[in-house]
């Protein structure tokens, strides 16, 4: 197994979660980090990319070409699968979930109302939208229901409880977003240990300092 502060990075979440965030986030850290970070919303060619070799194929191709230590992210669940590589204790983990009665709730406003339409990512007709706003929120939950337990189903059984895996939560970075960023930023920058956050590297501090910018800057996570 390679050291922990040598590893490749991944991000698995899943839609609603503030995905787009993790994005933005990420993609500034890794600049400040000087990390290689591949992603699906990287460029509009990242996501058929993703979608033509499956997350798994995407991470097996930009692996074997990067030249620094490499992130890769955000990996919604089951998108694009297979999405969770053999030799999964070689890699650092994220794992960063909201409450999935929440995931359903904000899935429905957003998709009945305020998620703009991308020919290839977000389609829907008018005709469409219109359904989903007559027939209401309750009958959009229990219709997709089944889809979210499957992708949480799918993160917990592969994912949850392993040693390399920095389980994360979206409530806690709406809550007490510098703790959460601590907790996001140790992936990337392994705080020592039993040293108090004052007296932590400087690298680290110094994107402690900066990142919150990315928050304010950036819509609200939804």
């Amino acid at each position: 197994m390679t050291s922990s502060a040598d590893r490749p990075i991944l991000i698995y979440t899943v839609h609603k979660a503030a995905s787009m965030f993790l994005h933005r986030l990420t993609r500034q850290i890794a600049r400040d980090l000087e990390m290689e970070y591949f992603s699906i919303n990287n460029k509009a060619a990242g996501y058929q990319e993703v979608k033509e070799l499956s997350w798994n194929g995407f991470i097996q191709k930009y692996l074997s070409q990067a030249e620094k230590r490499a992130c890769f992210g955000p990996i919604r669940s089951l998108e694009a699968m297979p999405s969770i590589p053999e030799g999964i204790e070689d890699f650092s983990v994220i794992l960063h979930l909201r409450d999935p009665r929440d995931v359903l709730v904000s899935s429905f406003f957003s998709n009945a109302f305020s998620h703009p339409v991308n020919p290839v990512i977000f389609n829907p007709d008018e005709a469409a939208r219109r359904e989903w706003i007559e027939r209401g929120i309750d009958a959009f939950v229990i219709e997709r229901s089944p889809v979210v337990i499957d992708r949480y189903n799918c993160l917990i059984a592969n994912l949850l409880g392993r040693e390399n895996v920095l389980f994360l939560k979206y409530e806690d970075m709406v809550l007490n977003y510098q703790e959460w960023l601590a907790k996001f930023l140790s992936v990337f920058i392994a705080p020592e240990p039993n040293i108090p956050t004052e007296t932590q590297p400087k690298g680290l501090l110094a994107l402690l300092e900066k990142l919150p910018l990315v928050q304010r800057e950036g819509r609200s996570p939804a």
